[in-house]
């Protein structure tokens, strides 16, 4: 290869003839030791008087006075530009044809070539899609927003559902070839964004969308439940987004999520999306009963309010606002540990020694007992009802971890023998008393019994207090929908290991605030069929129980049906089910979509 120099100029030319194979009209731009040939679009710019460049594209490189194609460079060299010891296996078009196929006529060579099957993911896509349309989100959405729209935001929604991943880049790989309705013109990460916009900016649709719902699940009773998800610190253009701590005690950018739940079918049906670090709750009760925007009338209803919400004056507020509300209440201050104590001795069947089935919950997860007390806040005496609920489970966990970390330390006192200075003043000294004895010797350290007898009476124990009457087992349930709704919004916690729930602006924020409520109504109606028996109709006309109730949960349901794919034949498109193994087949009946899996699921 020759190059040219005019020092004079001070610029380098390339004599193009004399590199092999170089395309025509391409130049090449140096990039450290690479030559990287380009082919430069000029337009003329009036401003300047000459043209400019307006785009490059990038044709290949050349490598010792050889041009090579991007996928010919790819095939020969590896990163850095060194011959490729592994060789990669090229495209298929660019193979030749054997001698086998030269007798066939070319009608023959063609069938022959795309007569292949490919795989076709399916998982638990089809059983969502189920569900969805026995429960008209799929008609819902199709009225509020069109059937393409409507598909589009199914999809994302299952997406998110199958993958716990809120990342839209992981969409592209995960929609490859997998069956979804044929409307899908979603491509990466970058449509799904435009189509949190689009939703966003729209927001009379989904005003439509809610009217629909309400109209299809309103009932007498009403629960407000409260919970807040966290948006990047990246996201600058959000006016909802607020500075606040997370569970960790971390900073971060937060909104808050308010979300309606009917008690009866079990079905949210309302969302607003709330500004992030709200800590009144009189602020955060006065923004869930405001749904006038909706004409919505809600006789009855309650609000489900985390730990970082009780105090004993809002309390009084809501008591003074006639508002139901729960709390989650912290079990260290003096009337709530007074409830516990007097609670937990009913706990422990005194004549077996284990837990008292009386007070057990129906789905046995907890033992619970509900008591009255009356309290003064501020000169005003009013009645609460303190719910103490006790998991054994919980509690053997804590116990566990509780004693391994007091054996850890006393591990390290003896190894440090003598030099035991900086742990006496550990936070974990006062389960232990130190018998330093005449102070020729290594201090003895002995654990005080009184102090872990003390810490782990409350091991298990949660404790919510509710401003109206009701049954511990009422509001356990009642409760339950903040677990669920903390569980949907997985993929916008970074408490749970997932990175934050990342939008551009306040109206992509809303689109995908959306898409979460329809996985919310999904995973909802998906919790309650698997805690309800299946049952058989036996050729007598009898039933009998086929298949119990929590025999799967909603994990289960997603890990199991990760490997269900169909065949396609690329010869005319047509699908063709495998074989589904005996226990996704249960899965199936748990969901309550018998055979989904015999055939093609068509949307």
């Amino acid at each position: 290869m020759i190059r040219i120099v005019d020092m004079n100029k001070r610029t380098s030319n390339w004599d193009y003839s004399s590199i092999k194979n170089f395309p025509e009209g391409a130049t090449i731009q140096r990039n450290g030791e690479a030559l990287i040939v380009i082919r430069r679009k000029t337009i003329y710019d009036p401003t300047i008087g000459r043209g400019k460049d307006a785009s490059r594209e990038y044709l290949g490189r050349v490598v010792d006075g050889v041009f090579y194609s991007r996928d010919e460079y790819r095939l020969k060299f590896q990163k850095g530009g060194k011959p490729r010891r592994v060789p990669l296996i090229p495209h298929v078009s660019t193979l030749g044809v054997p001698e086998a196929f030269k007798s066939l006529s070319d009608d023959e060579l063609k069938q022959l070539l795309i007569a292949e099957t490919v795989d076709v993911p399916v998982s638990c896509v089809p059983i969502l899609h189920r569900i969805a349309l026995e429960l008209n989100i799929i008609e819902d959405l199709q009225a509020s927003f069109g059937n393409a729209a409507a598909d589009a935001i199914f999809t994302i929604a299952a997406f998110h559902i199958c993958t716990g991943d809120n990342s839209a880049r992981a969409f592209e790989h995960w929609a490859r070839n997998r069956l979804l309705p044929e409307s899908i013109d979603l491509k990466d990460g970058r449509d799904l964004s435009n189509l949190y916009e689009q939703i966003g900016t729209n927001l009379e649709n989904v005003h439509r969308y809610t009217a629909c719902r309400i109209a299809r699940n309103k009932q007498a009773k009403l629960l407000l439940s409260v919970d807040s998800t966290t948006i990047a610190c990246g996201c600058s253009n959000s006016a909802k987004a607020k500075i606040g701590k997370n569970k960790r005690g971390q900073i971060e950018s937060q909104i808050n999520l308010a979300v309606t739940f009917n008690t009866t079918t079990h079905q949210p049906i309302l969302y607003r999306v709330l500004p992030g670090n709200i800590n009144d709750c009189q602020t955060v009760l006065e923004l869930l009963t405001s749904f006038d925007e909706y004409n919505v009338n809600i006789p009855e209803c309650a609000a489900s309010l985390d730990r970082g919400y009780f105090s004993e004056e809002n309390l009084l507020i809501a008591y003074k606002a006639k508002v139901k509300c729960i709390f989650a209440a912290k079990i260290n201050i003096g009337w709530i540990a007074e409830s516990i104590d007097r609670v937990r001795t009913k706990f422990v069947d005194a004549k077996k020694g284990t837990g008292n089935h009386a007070y057990a919950l129906k789905d046995g997860s907890c033992l619970g007992l509900t008591i009255e007390r009356r309290i003064k806040v501020n000169g005003t005496l009013f009645a609460v009802y303190v719910h103490v609920f006790k998991s054994e489970r919980t509690a053997s966990y804590q116990l566990e971890r509780f004693y391994s970390e007091l054996n850890k330390f006393e591990n390290l006192w003896i190894s440090k023998g003598k030099l035991t200075k900086r742990l006496r003043k550990e936070s974990i000294m006062k389960y232990f008393i130190v018998d330093d004895g005449d102070g020729s010797c290594v201090p003895k350290l002995i654990r005080d019994k009184k102090a872990i007898d003390d810490a782990v009476k409350n091991f298990g124990i949660f404790v919510d207090v509710t401003t109206w009457r009701c049954s511990a087992q009422e509001c356990y349930e009642f409760y339950g929908f903040r677990r669920d709704i903390e569980r949907i919004f997985r993929t916008g916690k970074s408490d749970c290991n997932m990175n934050v729930q990342r939008t551009h602006n306040d109206r992509t924020m809303e689109g995908k605030c959306f898409v979460n409520f329809i996985e919310l109504s999904i995973l909802e109606e998906l919790k309650q069929r698997l805690a309800t028996d299946q049952m058989k109709v036996l050729k007598s006309g009898k039933t009998r129980v086929e298949l119990a109730k929590h025999t799967f949960d909603i994990d289960d349901v997603i890990n199991g049906l990760d490997s269900v794919a169909y065949t396609r034949r690329k010869s005319n498109g047509a699908l063709i089910t495998r074989e589904v193994v005996e226990k996704q087949r249960e899965i199936a009946i748990a969901c309550g979509c018998r055979g989904i899996f015999d055939m093609p699921y068509t949307y």
